[in-house]
């Protein structure tokens, strides 16, 4: 890869980390921040991921599969970020935060096929692998736990009281939504520890 290439994927896999890390940080409930708060810092953390995904998509010299696998996710982010900033109605926000999610871990996925053919001997090659196969996994269970969460607040506006029950099962999904994010965060940081020592030897 091109020293050019190789530093802008260096720079997207920043920009990917640190947004999915502020998106996972956001997700994690605290009383000190509000919803909206928390919301604003998602917001910033899914910009940083939709322009790290297209760096990353920028940086390949050809279509394939992590080119393309790139730009999925890119997409995915955007879905995201539409779903927080345009006045859609709850449900459909819903299905843009899981298809969002999805997409991302598609694309996760197809990086990750493509990862595997690529020489593991390379300096850093295997982080970068493991990270990626992270982050599919996680986007893929947060989507799952998203759809789970938002069926069980309608369960719960149907009935007439909360049972014990529905609430312990509402904080299991709050659990799986704060584990999956972080999930994706410790993948980009992984990612990243592997990009960064290509960066480093591929430019000394």
């Amino acid at each position: 890869m091109e020293k050019e290439n190789l530093l802008l994927e260096y720079i997207g896999s920043w920009l990917l980390a640190l947004g999915a890390n502020i998106d996972a940080a956001a997700a994690t409930p605290t009383p000190l921040l509000t919803d909206e708060q928390l919301e604003e810092i998602s917001l910033v953390g899914f910009e940083l991921q939709a322009l790290g995904f297209a760096l990353l998509a920028d940086s390949q010299n050809e279509l394939n599969l992590e080119s393309a696998g790139n730009g999925i996710a890119s997409i995915g982010m955007l879905e995201i970020i539409s779903s927080i900033l345009l006045p859609f109605s709850e449900e459909t926000d819903t299905n843009l935060e899981v298809s969002g999610n999805l997409l991302a871990s598609l694309g996760a996925f197809m990086i990750f096929a493509e990862e595997l053919d690529k020489d593991p001997r390379v300096p850093g090659q295997t982080l970068e692998t493991i990270g990626i196969l992270m982050q599919a996994i996680g986007s893929g269970v947060l989507a799952i736990a998203l759809r789970l969460q938002a069926n069980q607040e309608d369960k719960e506006e149907s009935e007439l009281q909360q049972t014990a029950e529905d609430e312990e099962k509402s904080i299991s999904i709050t659990n799986l939504i704060t584990w999956s994010n972080w999930l994706v965060a410790a993948g980009t940081i992984v990612a990243l520890i592997g990009v960064g020592i290509r960066f480093s030897s591929e430019t000394q």
